[in-house]
């Protein structure tokens, strides 16, 4: 983790989320202190995110998803990848309430099978562009 981000924890994060209500853009990659109560904070409190990035915050978990997707209806851009406890129910969250969703990264997400990965592709398909791992396999297999 970046030495910096040791620093942020939930207790922080809720206090920037209640403080930055019109914050659009965060990256919170690799803050490994920043979980479920964080998150859900930011997504309760800053409506006109757009774009975030919780890129290795591998305390984050399905509830916080779920928060994100139903309450930032601006949010255009998310990444998940490296979120180890994100499972099947952060898909379905975001297929059912994710229009504004077009930008989905989620690479290394180790607790949803790849059949689940699939079909959640071809369900947003035409709305949200997806990276996941078959994506990488793919451009080296065609490059």
């Amino acid at each position: 983790a970046h030495p910096r981000c040791e620093r942020f924890t939930d207790y922080s994060i809720c206090k920037l989320a209640e403080g930055c209500t019109r914050l659009t853009d965060l990256s919170l990659s690799n803050c490994e202190g920043v979980g479920t109560p964080g998150v859900t904070a930011l997504a309760r409190n800053c409506g006109a995110m757009t774009s975030l990035d919780l890129t290795a915050c591998t305390r984050v978990e399905d509830e916080a998803i779920g928060e994100v997707i139903k309450s930032l209806l601006q949010l255009s851009t998310l990444s998940i990848s490296l979120c180890e406890l994100l499972t099947k129910k952060s898909l379905i969250s975001i297929n059912d309430w994710g229009e504004s969703l077009t930008s989905l990264e989620m690479l290394g997400c180790s607790s949803m099978s790849r059949k689940d990965i699939v079909r959640f592709k071809e369900k947003v398909a035409g709305r949200t562009h997806v990276v996941d791992e078959q994506d990488d396999l793919n451009d080296a297999l065609y490059k």
